[in-house]
């Protein structure tokens, strides 16, 4: 976070930070947590022949603290204090330190210090007065020294910033290696390795406060070993062998962001068509196109961020649909409807994408043509850029590499890829510390989009429902009041959330028999293809399933009813009551993994 909200940097990017570690796994470990951008930020290593740090450290990163939060990697995962007075002394204490920066600079009433020891992290939380924290932490560090007089002599935080601060580098972030080169001789202390070169890191909006992340990154998955998955994964493995048997298909189950257990009939699975699962793939990508135009300028049509309140005619010149209609539209499946006011706009499942939804990736195009440089010359090298290459999709094809995408199917894929693309989605569009789609995004893929026409429908997405949902047109149209699969909590907005988006429902436009109240968000989704390819998503069990093949009569329940026992054994509170469970996750009074 910056030294004051003074200064800022002119920046289109999210606000950029600064990681010290004693190396590059270390970094990207905190850069994770932080949300900071592995592409924009630069690593600054510490030498840990050198023990503690100099001083200048607390200054930079502890500034600006709206809460006085630690964060440490302790090798069993990153745990934070709050100012709680909890300690970390029974933690073995990882290679680095990092302050967690909530929002952009605080007035300086708090400060936070934190110092990295090879044996310990030692945090003071100081008053109005800066210095009086920094000579504390000094004196029991380094005893009495002419260190003190030094910074006594710095009018501290206003006189410092000026010192350090320039906006050269408007998008990656405000450097001061200018004048510790040019200082190096007055304050020699400060300077102990020329290789602790620092950065300030310029917040001209808020930071956001993200939950750790869990995943492989780029990298390849890893299989938790069958011996380990009963600790790792909270499932039964015995459990999950008799779900092999049952689904007798290709699948996979990841939890707390580990591959915890996967099966293959015929020993292997090769990329293959999974049909309709392109439409959540195909929402997914629009939110991080609607994400990082966020910043355009609009200056007339086809300009600007790209909106799900946008009309359509704002980005295409001609299409076959209501003129009147706006993306959000597009994305709910209703478009076609000559009649776009609420109760006259019935859900419509566009199989093929030709009536509307293939528009979209023209949409799309147009939108990137704006920053060719930055977001790729097409569609394809978007998805390549922002979904494919950062998620390490490398089984992955859409539309046969075209720029122009079919976004109703055309997607060839492996059960591991697309379990990275649901894992995504349950870490509300963070993916090794960067946020690719907003969490607003995410809300309306995983909520339905328009409630009069269909509860059981996000963006391009299929919702579990308890009342007033239909299958797109299919069965006549018929809508049903009876939850498809009882153990599985419907997905409603919150009720503070309503009005939502383009949608004008007051509520879940449920029927009375039905309560659209619920304690916690944890409604489930499922990205559904044809002959039974399918993506399920329980985020309140931190819960990603797939599976290939499953037959076309398939649909969420099919995947998660034979693999449910098996994390039901090993739930802390109901301990293999499978009734009492589904009764209360149901009801979403229940969700002990919920990451938001």
């Amino acid at each position: 976070s910056g030294v004051s909200d003074r200064f800022s940097c002119p920046h289109h990017r999210k606000p950029q930070g600064a990681i010290l570690a004693l190396n590059r796994d270390a970094a990207a470990r905190a850069a994770a947590k932080e949300d900071l951008r592995m592409d924009a930020i630069e690593i600054h290593i510490l030498d840990p022949s050198i023990g503690v740090p100099t001083p200048f450290a607390p200054l930079l990163f502890g500034a600006c603290q709206q809460a006085d939060i630690l964060c440490v990697d302790t090798g069993r995962g990153i745990q934070c204090d709050e100012g709680s007075g909890r300690s970390f002394k029974d933690e073995p204490f990882a290679a680095f330190m990092f302050l967690h920066a909530r929002g952009a600079c605080a007035p300086l009433g708090r400060q936070a210090l934190a110092v990295h020891q090879r044996r310990g992290v030692y945090v003071v939380v100081g008053g109005n007065n800066g210095i009086a924290f920094l000579h504390g932490i000094s004196s029991h560090l380094y005893g009495e020294s002419s260190l003190h007089a030094r910074w006594h002599s710095l009018s501290f935080f206003d006189d410092f910033s000026r010192l350090i601060w320039g906006t050269d580098r408007v998008h990656s972030a405000c450097r001061w290696q200018n004048f510790a080169q040019e200082r190096e001789d007055e304050y020699p202390h400060l300077f102990i390795d020329r290789r602790i070169d620092f950065l300030a890191a310029c917040s001209g909006s808020s930071s956001e406060n993200l939950p750790a992340t869990k995943g492989p990154g780029q990298g390849a998955w890893e299989l938790v070993a069958p011996s380990a998955v009963a600790e790792d994964c909270q499932l039964d493995p015995d459990l999950l062998a008799q779900a092999d048997a049952l689904l007798d298909s290709p699948w996979a189950v990841i939890r707390y962001g580990k591959l915890c257990h996967e099966y293959y009939p015929d020993g292997g699975d090769a990329p293959s068509e999974v049909y309709s699962t392109t439409k959540t793939l195909s929402a997914v990508v629009m939110g991080m196109v609607e994400y990082q135009s966020r910043d355009f300028v609009r200056n007339g049509r086809k300009t600007g961020p790209l909106k799900d309140s946008d009309r359509v005619d704002h980005w295409l010149d001609d299409f076959s649909f209501n003129p009147e209609a706006k993306i959000g539209h597009v994305l709910s499946m209703v478009a076609y409807n000559e009649d776009l006011r609420p109760g006259s706009r019935p859900h419509d499942y566009d199989a093929n994408g030709n009536r509307e939804i293939n528009r979209l990736s023209d949409v799309m195009n147009t939108v990137i043509a704006q920053d060719p440089e930055r977001l790729g010359n097409n569609l394809e090298e978007f998805a390549q850029r922002f979904l494919f290459e950062p998620l390490g999709m490398n089984n992955s094809v859409w539309s046969d590499g075209s720029p122009d995408k079919i976004l109703a199917y055309s997607w060839d894929s492996t059960v591991r890829d697309m379990g990275r693309l649901g894992l995504l989605i349950v870490n509300d569009g963070v993916w090794a510390g960067e946020r690719l789609l907003s969490p607003e995004w995410i809300d309306k893929i995983t909520h339905p989009g328009l409630e009069d026409s269909n509860t059981a429908y996000g963006y391009l997405t299929w919702l579990s429902s308890n009342s007033n949902y239909n299958f797109g047109g299919i069965l006549g149209g018929a809508y049903f009041n009876n939850p498809l699969d009882a153990c599985s909590p419907a997905a409603i907005w919150p009720a503070e959330e309503y009005p939502h988006g383009i949608s004008e429902s007051t509520d879940c436009g449920y029927t009375s028999e039905w309560s659209c109240e619920q304690e916690y968000d944890v409604g489930s989704w499922s990205a559904l293809g044809y002959g039974g390819q399918l993506i399920v998503g329980h985020p309140g069990l931190d819960l990603v399933l797939v599976v290939k093949d499953l037959g076309d009569t398939a649909f969420a329940g099919s995947v998660w009813g034979p693999v449910r026992p098996a994390l039901i054994e090993l739930d802390p509170v109901y301990q293999g009551d499978q009734d009492a469970f589904c009764e209360a996750y149901a009801a979403g009074s229940y969700a002990p993994d919920l990451q938001k």
